[in-house]
């Protein structure tokens, strides 16, 4: 069980420190700030679409209006049983600008239902001939177009620059997308799984190791583009940052504006969650202890029988990318009794966690979240002490060679363990 639950931390310890699991939490939040900005677009597309349409809508009004007065005006006298002064009446009293409004002349006096009935087929005649008549270059036509086609032009660019950037958009989506597919297929079980049957490895795990890019690899055209877009997307409410120095490329502008409402719930979890574990570990240790038989503990007394020496095989160093292997225990009993070898001791150099900053450029700030003010501003390959992480472990408290410390975001920066005895590469 012991084996078990540390293959369990190796496994996690694995899988936290893979650049791939990096690289996947980035590119979680380009990809979920990439869609609000295409439901944003989306509704902006909407809206330009139907700007589009009223600017239509009233230049084909204001054709049709003109013409309609021209056709009253100049060719009423060609129904039958109207004159210049029946024309004249129903110019005045009947029409308003359309002709469906001449249905109504026979409530004027002298309009007989003959009459009416010649001027209900002549109106209908027309109607069926304003489609085309409207496409023709009549008296009038030349002033609507100058006033209404500088509106159409602005409205179809709009809409044709709104679309362009939907088009964009979802290409940057669908390669983000792709490569997340296969990244979310490698878990922490996938690194427990390999330590404990290393013969059998999973499927891209090595590659997961190396994450989307190598360490020793430039940065992707469509990964920088990824991040770019996201710096470039406005927010609803912006707070002003200022820094000492001029703003470079700053990965951890990345993650969500929500997790910082959100970080002293994930702590109060953390801490609830080791406390657990730590009296899950008491309770274990306490049953060790009264479960061991007596006997065994009389046999080890013994003046006569004499315990057999375990030889135990220092642990190999961390599993690397290429190869995941287990430490190893030999038991070997000697059967006749032999003096216990002495012991020396010998000063082992003991690991000191590191953050190593992996991005061009980071903000150090005052506190673990993107609203708090940045006091410096460090750059890629620096090494500073790691004191401590938030819950969540997108956060990282760092010491400064003069003292001050600080905190920097995980998607910048990574855990290296570093030998104090040895010097850095």
């Amino acid at each position: 069980m012991f084996q078990r639950f540390q293959l369990r931390g190796l496994a996690k310890q694995e899988y936290e420190q893979a650049r791939g699991t990096a690289h996947k939490q980035l590119l979680h939040t380009a990809v979920n700030l990439l869609r609000q900005e295409m439901k944003r677009l989306s509704s902006s597309i909407s809206s330009a679409r139907r700007q589009k349409d009223d600017v239509n809508q009233s230049y084909y009004q204001a054709l049709e209006t003109a013409l309609v007065q021209i056709i009253v005006h100049e060719r009423l006298q060609d129904v039958p049983g109207i004159g210049a002064q029946r024309k004249a009446q129903i110019l005045q009293h009947v029409f308003r600008g359309h002709l469906s409004d001449l249905s109504h002349a026979y409530q004027l006096q002298g309009v007989g239902h003959q009459t009416q009935q010649a001027l209900d087929a002549w109106v209908t005649s027309y109607q069926r001939q304003l489609p085309t008549l409207l496409e023709s270059n009549f008296v009038g036509r030349a002033k609507i177009d100058q006033k209404y086609q500088p509106e159409i032009e602005k409205a179809d660019q709009q809409l044709a620059k709104l679309e362009q950037q939907q088009r964009a958009l979802e290409t940057k989506i669908a390669r983000i997308a792709n490569e997340l597919k296969w990244l979310d297929a490698i878990t922490e079980k996938d690194f427990y799984n390999a330590l404990k049957n290393p013969e059998h490895p999973t499927p891209n795990l090595n590659l997961y190791v190396q994450g989307v890019f190598g360490e020793w690899e430039s940065m992707p055209d469509w990964f920088r583009q990824a991040i770019d877009s996201v710096e470039s997307i406005p927010t609803s409410s912006p707070k002003p940052e200022v820094s000492p120095k001029p703003k470079l490329f700053r990965a951890e502008k990345a993650e969500s504006q929500s997790r910082s409402g959100k970080v002293r719930k994930w702590l109060i979890g953390g801490c609830l969650i080791t406390s657990g574990v730590a009296l899950f570990c008491f309770v274990f240790t306490l049953l060790l202890v009264f479960l061991t038989p007596d006997a065994a503990i009389e046999d080890l007394s013994s003046p006569t029988a004499m315990p057999p020496t375990v030889v135990i095989t220092a642990p190999p160093p961390t599993p690397s990318a290429t190869s995941l292997s287990l430490p190893t225990e030999t038991a070997v009993a000697t059967a006749t009794a032999t003096p216990l070898p002495t012991v020396t001791a010998t000063s082992v150099p003991v690991s000191l966690s590191l953050v190593r900053i992996v991005a061009d450029a980071a903000n150090l700030r005052e506190g673990p979240g993107t609203n708090f003010a940045v006091i410096d501003t460090l750059f890629e390959n620096e090494r500073l002490e790691l004191l401590e992480q938030t819950g969540d472990g997108f956060w990282y408290q760092v010491r400064l060679e003069d003292g001050s410390t600080g905190w920097i975001g995980s998607s910048v920066a990574e855990i290296v363990q570093s030998n104090p005895l040895e010097n850095d590469e």
